[in-house]
C-alpha cells in the first residue's frame, strides 16, 4: 500500500460506539471464516475488510484493492457479516461510484467487488481505497448500491415495523425535532423525524438510524451495526457519548 493510501473505516456510528467504550473490536471467538466481512483496528482507526485466508487463529484481510493485512489475530476481529450472508448489491463490478467522506466531501471511484451488504471500491488515483456498506455508496444514477431487499420489513416514514429488542416502541411522535449541544457549541446534532434519527457533526458524514425508545433510553438501530443507546435525562435532555443534547427546534 502506498504511503498516501487511506483505508476506509466505519462512520459516525463507530465514533459513538468508541465513546461508549467499544473502540476495540470484540473477540470473534474462533468463528471467523473465509469470505466474512470483519472490522479491525489499523493505525488507530476502525477499518472494514474481507477475510481471504485463515491461518491457525489468524486471518489475512483484504482491506481494499487487494491491500492484504496478514496474520490478524481472531481476538482483534469483529465479524460484521458472515460469508454468504446478505443480498446482492444493485451496482455492478466496474461501475463508477461515489462515496461520502469527511466534511460533506465525496470520493469518486470504481466498484471493485461486492460481498452481500458490503462493497469494495477503488479511488486510488486520489489515494483512497477500501470497503463500505453498499447503502452508503451511490452509482451513476444517484441511487445507492444497497441490495434491493434493504427496505424490506419497513413501513414508510414510520421506520422499521419490528423493534430490535422487546419492550421498545418507535420514537415517532415522542421525539421530533433537532437536538444540539446544550452548551451552544458546535458538535453532535440529532434530527428526529417520524421514527428516524439523523446524526451529523463536524468532520462526520450524516447517518440515519431507526429510532426506538423505552426504559428511559433511546436506541438508535441500523441493520449490521452496533446499536447506539442514549440516556434520556429527567429534564428531557439527551446524554450521549459526545455530550449532552438539548432540543433546539421542532
Amino acid at each position: 500500500m502506498g504511503s498516501t493510501r487511506f483505508v476506509m473505516g466505519c462512520g459516525l456510528a463507530a465514533i459513538l460506539v468508541a465513546g461508549l467504550g467499544g473502540s476495540t473490536p470484540s473477540s470473534a471467538q474462533n468463528a471467523v471464516a473465509v469470505g466474512d466481512i470483519v472490522q479491525t483496528g489499523v493505525n488507530g482507526q476502525n477499518v472494514v475488510g474481507e477475510v481471504v485466508r485463515i491461518r491457525g487463529n489468524t486471518a489475512d484481510l483484504n482491506l481494499g484493492q487487494n491491500n492484504v493485512s496478514q496474520l490478524v489475530a481472531f481476538d482483534l476481529l469483529k465479524v460484521l457479516q458472515k460469508a454468504g450472508a446478505g443480498a446482492k448489491s444493485t451496482c455492478a463490478i466496474g461501475d463508477t461510484v461515489r462515496v461520502p467522506y469527511v466534511a460533506n466531501t465525496v470520493m469518486t471511484g470504481r466498484l471493485m467487488k461486492t460481498n452481500g451488504a458490503y462493497c469494495e471500491f477503488d479511488s486510488s488515483g486520489s489515494g483512497f481505497t477500501g470497503w463500505s456498506k453498499c447503502s452508503e455508496i451511490r452509482g451513476a444514477s444517484g441511487a445507492t448500491c444497497a441490495p434491493a431487499v434493504a427496505t424490506a420489513g419497513r413501513a414508510g416514514a414510520a421506520g422499521a415495523t419490528t423493534p430490535p429488542r422487546p419492550g421498545l416502541v418507535s420514537c415517532a411522535g415522542k421525539f421530533e425535532g433537532r437536538y444540539a449541544p446544550s452548551t451552544g457549541l458546535i458538535g453532535l446534532t440529532i434530527v428526529f423525524r417520524s421514527g428516524k434519527a439523523t446524526l451529523s457533526g463536524p468532520l462526520m458524514d450524516n447517518e440515519t438510524f431507526d429510532c426506538w425508545t423505552g426504559g428511559g433510553k433511546i436506541l438508535l438501530h441500523k441493520q449490521g451495526e452496533d446499536d447506539l443507546p442514549i440516556d434520556i435525562n429527567d429534564d428531557g435532555t439527551l446524554d450521549t457519548p459526545l455530550g449532552e443534547l438539548k432540543k433546539k427546534s421542532s
